[in-house]
């Protein structure tokens, strides 16, 4: 009798001690269920969030292309392709011109194409201006010209530019780009307090 008593309290400790333990790896693997749960619910919602952000951004993106394709052009203004051009007739240095462009919401002509190009050169030479200012300046670093409105440089963009033989020239200072009758309306550099008349863009699309 005194062996079967002696096993049996062996067997009832052995259960005391380990019942506590398989309890606490139950809960364990359940609140690891839950946890990754409430992980999986989390990441869902932050999908579905940044879903519903990207689609109101489409929407508004969507908006402002309609606006801007439909907001009026300046009275007189020619329409050419993606923009619309206006011609300023009075002789003014190159400064100016790009200020009173911008009282447009415009900016001086970028020529980034031939056709573009045939089409300011005829603007010009319709009405015997003496030159037309234009937007591309090397202000910045000296002998890299660049449109001010794109960024991009005048030298082959798009595979076009339109230098006169010469130009740009080497004299310190003349840093503003103007479309010369003597030239034939091709590109020549210029000291920019020099008055000329000048063709302000706009971008339609």
């Amino acid at each position: 009798m005194a062996k079967t008593s002696n096993l049996t309290c062996l067997l009832f400790n052995l259960i005391l001690v380990s019942t506590p333990t398989e309890e606490h790896e139950v809960k364990e693997t359940r609140s690891d269920d839950v946890s990754f749960s409430s992980l999986e619910t989390l990441v869902q919602q932050q999908a579905a969030l940044i879903q519903t952000l990207q689609t109101k951004l489409n929407a508004m993106e969507t908006r402002l292309t309609v606006v801007e394709q439909d907001r009026p052009k300046p009275e007189g203004w020619t329409h050419f392709h993606n923009s619309c051009y206006g011609v300023g007739h009075e002789a003014v240095t190159w400064a100016d011109a790009v200020e009173i462009c911008r009282q447009f919401g415009a900016h001086l002509a970028d020529v980034e194409t031939s056709s573009e190009n045939e089409f300011i050169k005829d603007l010009g030479r319709s009405r015997g201006f003496a030159g037309t200012w234009l937007g591309a300046t090397d202000i910045m670093a000296e002998g890299r010209w660049v449109w001010t409105a794109s960024g991009h440089v005048t030298e082959g963009h798009n595979g076009f530019s339109d230098w006169y033989p010469g130009q740009p020239g080497s004299h310190t200072g003349q840093r503003c780009m103007m479309a010369e009758k003597t030239y034939d309306y091709r590109w020549g550099d210029y000291e920019c307090f020099h008055t000329r008349n000048f063709i302000c863009e706009i971008r339609s699309g």
